[in-house]
């Protein structure tokens, strides 16, 4: 679907004379090219002001109807991605209704933006509440990014045995069948000395055995890296055989001894025992995970109602920018015809063509045209003149 906001006026005609034209450019002798649905506005209360304001306001419009169709579009893809309902538009006195239907039955919500204001002022609104809730949405996205990078921090290395992945679960989750302070050298007060974890599988111990106290050899000094006979295993093994053994190594070593180790073969992890420290941590991460669920779920509401707003402020900006142009075009009293134009499927140039014949003015026709650049609906570039003001939709983002 391709969707126009346009103004339209041939000769001194009114509104109606103006919408029975527009009906019939679309009612092509062979297939229809379209559907026209009248803008309920009324334009009297509009304030104009002057023409130098109108000008420069108008092209203060384009810029804001640029940043607002972006980031209309950009709520609604938040809202398809977090969100399990589909989009809507909340009406007043209708309730929540299809975006499409709403572009169709559009009509000036006066309780939102006062046409008693000026335009400026009502130009002003709509881009303050474009600026509010892209800010809210914005913080939520923040907060949700911190708590899921701090739960990310937290979370332990995941993997399918013990040579991948973090060994603290198994070792805390077996404290019933683990006295501490036989294991666990830190936990007597230990300065001296250095807790390693060896993760060993099962055919292998012999090797281990043989292996562990030769990585750092004794020197003429009496220095050395692993104690001799200190490997302990803690009675832990994975599905695949994979056992944890625990040495004790030299604290002022233990760098070295894991460099030497691991060029050696063995699968060493320094550990320092603090079960009271892994369950806050087992508490932090589920907060986390709480927190990153409840800001989840208030993006998915907030962003269906903040792309319900943000349709709402598109369609009275392009409302508002047709009926400047149409001023500007067309003069005053505005008498000129404001409704939305969705060309059928394939039709997008030939909507364009049959309008700007319907209302050529034959003393403007060597300006009416296409300027040849694209701005992605149907053909029509903002250098584009034509007999009529053409203001493209694009959004929801299915059209």
């Amino acid at each position: 679907m391709v969707f126009y906001v346009i103004a339209a006026q041939r000769g001194k005609g009114d509104e109606n004379d103006s919408k029975r034209i527009a009906e019939d450019a679309l009612r092509n002798s062979g297939r229809p090219l379209g559907t026209v649905y009248p803008v309920k506005v009324d334009k009297s209360k509009f304030k104009i002001g002057t023409l130098d304001q109108l000008m420069e306001l108008n092209e203060t419009l384009v810029k804001v109807d640029s940043t607002l169709d972006s980031t209309c579009k950009k709520m609604e893809k938040i809202a398809r991605e977090t969100a399990t309902n589909d989009t809507f538009v909340e009406v007043p006195d209708k309730g929540k209704v299809n975006p499409f239907e709403y572009v169709k039955t559009f009509q000036w919500e006066n309780r939102k933006y006062t046409q008693g204001k000026s335009l400026l002022e009502i130009a002003a609104s709509i881009n303050d509440r474009m600026k509010m809730i892209d800010n809210d949405i914005k913080k939520i996205q923040d907060e949700l990014t911190e708590a899921r990078n701090n739960h990310a921090q937290l979370v332990k290395k995941d993997g399918n045995n013990f040579l991948t992945q973090d060994i603290s679960g198994a070792i805390y989750g077996s404290a019933k069948n683990i006295d501490p302070r036989k294991y666990f050298v830190e936990t007597i007060g230990s300065e001296m000395f250095a807790t390693v974890i060896v993760v060993v599988h099962k055919l292998h111990i012999a090797k281990f055995k043989s292996l562990y106290e030769k990585v750092l050899p004794w020197s003429t000094e009496g220095n050395f890296g692993a104690v001799p006979r200190s490997d302990v295993s803690l009675g832990i093994e994975d599905n695949d055989g994979n056992q944890l053994w625990r040495i004790v190594v030299i604290k002022d070593k233990l760098q070295e001894y894991l460099t030497e180790g691991r060029k050696q073969g063995l699968v060493l992890r320094p550990f320092v025992y603090d079960a009271e420290g892994y369950k806050r941590e087992i508490q932090q991460i589920t907060e986390l995970e709480n927190k990153a669920n409840l800001l989840k779920t208030q993006l998915a509401q907030k962003s269906l109602y903040a792309f319900s707003e943000l349709l709402i402020a598109l369609l009275h900006l392009k409302v508002l920018r047709a009926f400047i142009d149409g001023v500007l075009r067309f003069g005053i009293p505005p008498q000129f015809f404001i409704g939305i134009v969705e060309a059928n499927k394939g039709c997008e140039k030939g909507v364009l063509a049959s309008l700007n014949e319907k209302f050529d003015d034959k003393t403007l026709a060597g300006m009416y045209g296409n300027s040849g650049k694209d701005d992605g609906a149907g053909d029509i570039g903002h250098d584009d003149f034509f007999s009529f003001v053409s203001i493209p939709l694009t959004s929801p983002l299915g059209i």
